[in-house]
């Protein structure tokens, strides 16, 4: 599902907090920092290395707004070219980053192995709404992409009224002074079994090296470590705390929509 935080101007990050998110969101991580006219911008597949990067670059330009964000692939290869933000056409001086699941006019084709954002990025956004400069063009943006998907725009173009906006900013959650996607932020006993299970031989043996029992995916392997008190959101595969009737991430229904229909569980209302 990813984790999509957004820092405010003068605001350093909560490194404790990003590092839970890179936890279940391990599929590539990247960053954007407004650094006087330009935005700093690194990407890496690696969680420690963009995060000690973050750390080190935010602490150097604290004065503008930042973003930081942790993939979890739903479309698109996993892959250096895939991880947030992208630029939005060719212009490198507006970044977007996103959470959630995009309609299907940029699910890519069998063929293509970019993901839903960056082909949101490189070509719905310029070609459908151009530049994302007006409140009219960001409210399309938002009525297009649905009231679960959150984007945070980074901008130094002079044509913005802004340094930095929120889509759908109801949808995360403000914690400690920078606004999270969702609570993959959080800790959690789940996320203080998992790491305290990968630092074992036999955790990492049944796992796999790079954390998973496949290549990157699979409730099997990414939640074995968990056993029973965790179960995977057939809509966004997020983890989820077995007690839980709904996917806190994508507000799917685990109890009566069949992981298909996002949205409160009708079954429950009075």
């Amino acid at each position: 599902m990813c984790l999509l935080s957004y820092l405010p101007p003068r605001t350093q990050p909560d490194m404790q907090a990003l590092y839970n998110g890179t936890f279940w969101n391990r599929d590539g991580h990247g960053y954007a920092i407004v650094a006087g006219e330009r935005i700093l911008v690194h990407r890496g597949m690696g969680a420690e290395v963009v995060l000690e990067g973050f750390e080190r670059d935010r602490a150097e330009h604290p004065d503008g707004p930042a973003l930081f964000h942790s993939r979890l692939a739903t479309d698109g290869d996993v892959h250096l070219a895939n991880c947030h933000p992208f630029p939005v056409g060719q212009d490198p001086r507006t970044v977007i980053a996103h959470n959630g699941m995009l309609p299907n006019d940029v699910v890519p084709a069998r063929d293509d192995i970019r993901s839903d954002t960056r082909i949101c990025a490189e070509n719905f956004i310029p070609r459908r709404l151009g530049s994302l400069h007006t409140a009219r063009s960001r409210r399309r943006l938002s009525t297009w992409m649905g009231r679960l998907n959150k984007i945070v725009i980074l901008t130094v173009d002079p044509r913005y009224a802004a340094r930095a906006y929120i889509l759908n900013e109801e949808a995360g959650i403000w914690h400690r002074g920078t606004w999270y996607s969702n609570d993959t932020f959080e800790p959690s006993p789940l996320l203080e079994v998992a790491w305290h299970d990968l630092d074992t031989t036999s955790a990492q043996n049944r796992l796999g090296s790079n954390g998973f029992g496949g290549e990157h995916d699979g409730l099997d392997g990414r939640y074995a470590i968990a056993g029973d008190r965790v179960r995977e959101c057939g809509v966004c595969l997020s983890a989820v705390p077995a007690d839980e009737r709904g996917c806190s991430a994508c507000g799917d229904c685990l109890i009566c929509s069949g992981h298909h229909r996002p949205g409160p569980c009708t079954a429950l209302t009075p």
